[in-house]
């Protein structure tokens, strides 16, 4: 499985740990996350794509008369409420979003590369729009 890096866009590959819980290090921006929450590695795996960068569908689970939460043995006064998660459409947005400012900080890095390397403009220029 693979995922876009969530600094980057780079994609990188899902790895395990010794506890067999999801990790990824990106060989790009070398940013490293560990995913340990069941809800957590469930909404990762959402968000894997393939070799080309295309979305893997979702996969279908039937759970015949549980709802797959693994409290259906419980008394109800220990059954928990599901927690809340992202709806798919939101984290769309949120990694759209990501992307925009992504791009908006390469841009800046090397607009401020290029005035670095001209001793004309200074960073007030550079701040002021003057640049």
């Amino acid at each position: 499985m693979m995922i876009e890096c969530f600094l980057c866009g780079e994609a990188v590959p899902v790895k395990e740990t010794k506890k067999g819980k999801p990790w990824i290090q990106c060989r790009k921006c070398n940013m490293r996350m560990f995913v340990n929450d069941d809800e957590a590695i469930a909404a990762l795996e959402t968000l894997a794509i393939d070799e080309n960068g295309n979305p893997l569908k979702e996969k279908t689970e039937s759970s015949g008369a549980t709802n797959g939460s693994g409290q259906d043995d419980l008394p109800t006064s220990q059954k928990s409420e599901p927690k809340q998660s992202l709806p798919r459409n939101e984290l769309a947005t949120v990694v759209t979003e990501l992307k925009k400012q992504r791009a908006e900080l390469k841009a800046l890095k090397e607009a401020v590369q290029a005035s670095a390397n001209s001793e004309s403009v200074t960073f007030r220029d550079y701040v002021t729009g003057n640049a």
